[in-house]
C-alpha cells in the first residue's frame, strides 16, 4: 500500500491540464464588407492560433486566414477583421483552427 501511495504522489505533480483553444467563430460584419474571426483560450499559457474561414461567393470560394497569439484565459478574442474585397460573401462553408504554444524568440 505504501508503494502505491508514493507512486501516486510522485506522479500527481506531473499531470497538467492541456492548453486548448475554444471554438472559433467566423462571421460577416453587419455591413457585410468584412469577415470577423474570433476565438478564445481557456488554457493557462498563451497559444499561437491560425484560423481559416471558408465562405461561398458567386465568384467561387473565398477564404480568410489569420494568425495571432491568443492570451491565456481569454474567452473571446478578436483574431482579425479582414475586408471582403468587394465580393458578395455568402454562407460559411467551413474552416479550421490550429493552435500551438508560441516558439520563443531568439
Amino acid at each position: 500500500m505504501k508503494r502505491v501511495f508514493g507512486a501516486v504522489l510522485c506522479c500527481a505533480g506531473v499531470l497538467t491540464v492541456p492548453d486548448v483553444a475554444e471554438a472559433y467563430t467566423c462571421r460577416l460584419s453587419p455591413s457585410g464588407d468584412s469577415v470577423i474571426v474570433k476565438t478564445g483560450n481557456a488554457g493557462i499559457t498563451d497559444l499561437s492560433c491560425t484560423v481559416t474561414c471558408r465562405f461561398t461567393t458567386p465568384q467561387g470560394p473565398f477564404a480568410v486566414t489569420c494568425t495571432q497569439t491568443i492570451p491565456a484565459g481569454t474567452p473571446d478574442w478578436y483574431v482579425c477583421v479582414r475586408p471582403t474585397a468587394g465580393k458578395s460573401v455568402g454562407a460559411l462553408e467551413g474552416g479550421e483552427e490550429k493552435c500551438a504554444k508560441p516558439t520563443a524568440r531568439r
